[in-house]
């Protein structure tokens, strides 16, 4: 066999996800048709609130926002507890200068779980927008406090310092 399949189940606010981890075995990264075969099979496994996450991110990042406000609010009507799509909904707004309302679903997302790196993150980068650089720094702290490993927390709270005339504390979170 050239693939091995492990389902793991992955708990967020008591919705079980389905996620298919994929595990390549020596050869088969230059075989196409293994490769076309292993992506439609991943997508098979993805549950319909992992589809409207992929969907909902493709359209951002195809920078179409109002389609994906559009497709954010019918698919928050199904999956109103989804954290993921919540955070997306608020990115959305802010990027469509609907700060209010971006403030609104952030707030969704960190009632939902107070320790969720996208609500701080989210969060942060409204008052970075907005110049109020003590909040953005407290929120990309919270962010950097839940998910340490992620590189765009480490640039937002580079780019805060730089705000706040603090360069060498800039230079070294991006060092």
């Amino acid at each position: 066999l050239f693939v091995a399949i492990r389902e793991v189940l992955v708990v967020r606010q008591g919705i079980f996800l389905t996620i298919a981890v994929l595990i390549t075995v020596i050869g088969v990264s230059n075989d196409l048709q293994a490769q076309s075969s292993l992506l439609v099979l991943f997508s098979a496994c993805a549950s319909p609130e992992q589809k409207a996450v992929k969907k909902a991110s493709t359209l951002i990042s195809n920078d179409q926002l109002q389609e994906a406000s559009l497709f954010l609010k019918d698919a928050l009507q199904r999956y109103p507890q989804n954290i993921d799509l919540l955070y997306l909904t608020g990115w959305v707004q802010m990027g469509l200068g609907q700060d209010d309302t971006a403030l609104e679903y952030f707030g969704k997302c960190l009632h939902l779980d107070s320790k969720f790196y996208g609500g701080h993150n989210g969060l942060g980068g409204l008052y970075l927008k907005q110049n109020k650089l003590q909040p953005a720094e407290r929120e990309f702290n919270l962010a950097r406090q839940a998910k340490p490993d992620l590189p765009e927390i480490y640039g937002n709270l580079a780019e805060v310092k730089m705000r706040l005339g603090q360069f060498q504390e800039a230079h070294d979170l991006l060092t």
